[in-house]
């Protein structure tokens, strides 16, 4: 298991949202059409569905429980999805524009995916929650490939300010986060706001 965070847009959708559509995300000949899947998650734990993706004729993306084709659906910028896949030499092209000014990933009560969505690596300090993230109960996790969670870190806004292992309590603010790196936020609130910084393009 992989969490992916897609650092490209492609097209706007209603409400002039910043979007990468599915089919602007080619996995290698690693992914089994099979048996792996990239899957999408609601803010309670449930997945909301999974698909997999064929490079035969009328290639994409499927939904794997209906069979329909899903190239067209958009996977807002910012937010991410789980990867599962069995072999080891599996990757992910992802094609589109990449985002150049600062991004606000607002999420709901509950888990959701995010990560960063920059073309660049960022420290984990670089990914600032606003005044609503609750330092005693919401927590940003990091999973192992076999789905059990490796470490999960909060954020404090006083004093030394910064992101805390959570259970060590040792500050993480240098962690890296390379280029689609994604997390499990799990916010027990409403309002909560991650912010990530603006790309600087030097001449």
């Amino acid at each position: 298991m992989t969490l992916v965070c897609p650092m490209f847009t492609d097209v706007n959708v209603e409400g002039g949202t910043l979007s990468l559509r599915l089919d602007g995300i080619v996995p290698s000949e690693g992914f089994d059409s099979n048996f792996d899947t990239i899957q999408f998650f609601a803010a309670d734990k449930t997945m909301l569905w999974a698909a997999t993706y064929t490079s035969e004729e009328d290639y994409g993306w499927y939904h794997a429980t209906t069979g329909m084709q899903v190239n067209g659906d958009p996977v807002d910028i910012g937010n991410g999805f789980v990867v599962n896949a069995g072999g080891a030499d599996v990757s992910l092209l992802i094609a589109g524009e990449v985002r150049t000014n600062a991004l606000a990933i607002a999420v709901p009560a509950g888990l959701s995916i995010i990560g960063n969505a920059l073309p660049m690596g960022i420290e984990l300090g670089q990914m600032i929650p606003n005044e609503k993230f609750d330092s005693d109960f919401d927590t940003i996790q990091f999973f192992n490939p076999n789905k059990t969670m490796h470490w999960s870190a909060t954020y404090t806004s006083e004093e030394n300010y910064g992101w805390y292992n959570a259970l060590t309590g040792l500050q993480v603010n240098d962690y890296p986060l390379e280029p689609g790196d994604s997390v499990f936020a799990v916010v027990s609130g409403a309002g909560v706001v991650f912010s990530l910084p603006a790309i600087v393009i030097k001449d």
